[in-house]
């Protein structure tokens, strides 16, 4: 359990989230050649040269809310293309995963962020005693875990799969 706690240390010390969000567009790039989308693809490659200007701008402070966004923009501007080239039931089940991952932002900015410490679920399994006499804080650290910016992109890119 040691080795996958120092590796798990590891890599957040060494990936950063531009990084991270770099990796992603250059997916979403892949994804657009491969599948002949040229919205995904271009969209990722305008968030890329954004990004890479940013980072070469100033590359001891960058402002990662902002870049952030843009990678949020480079995932809804396909989504906006793809949702008039399908039919109801596909954009019904896109938009049902857009509502749910805006519906978990939501949530966790206007209620549970204020009111909650930072705590990883899985230590929640660390002290099911705890769980059992106080089960609304556990469940607004759920909810927060949820609410946060990795599972809403997750969703959006979910939701553009699922148009795609």
């Amino acid at each position: 359990m040691e080795i996958v706690s120092d590796s798990i240390t590891y890599i957040r010390k060494v990936v950063s989230p531009y990084f991270l969000n770099m990796l992603l567009m250059l997916t979403n790039v892949l994804i657009g050649f491969y599948t002949h989308s040229y919205s995904i693809m271009f969209s990722a490659l305008l968030g890329i040269t954004i990004s890479t200007y940013l980072y070469d701008v100033n590359d001891a402070n960058i402002n990662m809310k902002f870049m952030d966004t843009i990678v949020i923009f480079t995932i809804f501007f396909p989504i906006a293309f793809l949702w008039f080239q399908h039919g109801h039931p596909t954009r019904v089940y896109a938009g049902l995963i857009l509502l749910w991952a805006l519906g978990l932002l939501i949530i966790d900015k206007a209620i549970i962020a204020k009111s909650v410490e930072y705590k990883h679920p899985a230590q929640l399994l660390l002290t099911p005693l705890k769980t059992i006499q106080e089960p609304v804080t556990d469940l607004y650290i759920i909810l927060h875990y949820l609410g946060s910016y990795g599972h809403f992109v997750f969703n959006v890119e979910w939701a553009l799969l699922v148009l795609l």
